[in-house]
């Protein structure tokens, strides 16, 4: 039928747009997961930092647990972004926390 017809080229044409955005996406999340795992610092434009009022440079890189020694990339990032989602969040055992704070790239 004809309703049948319309659906399948609606389908065909939101599978065309996802796979061309699919491309265009894909070297920003390269991008995000290198400065996740610490691989790539961000410049300053791309952390969105800004020199203060009275032009110091940024605060200094969080340190990890050994104070002495900088975080590499940003720290339990997965973790963080699933549990601020709404529908995610409350999902998210104190198990499944463990798992996610390691969690560097999360990929389809």
């Amino acid at each position: 039928d004809k309703h049948s017809e319309i659906a399948a080229k609606f389908r065909e044409e939101v599978l065309a747009l996802e796979k061309k955005y699919s491309v265009l996406y894909a070297p920003l999340y390269e991008k995000r997961a290198q400065f996740v795992s610490g691989s790539t610092e961000p410049t300053d434009e791309e952390a969105h930092r800004e020199k203060t009022e009275d032009g110091d440079e940024p605060e200094a890189r969080p340190t990890t647990d050994d104070a002495s020694s900088p975080a590499t990339g940003i720290p339990e990032f997965w973790l963080r972004a699933l549990k601020t989602h709404p529908l995610i969040a409350e999902q998210i055992t104190d198990r499944d926390e463990e798992a996610l704070k390691s969690l560097t790239d999360i990929k389809a």
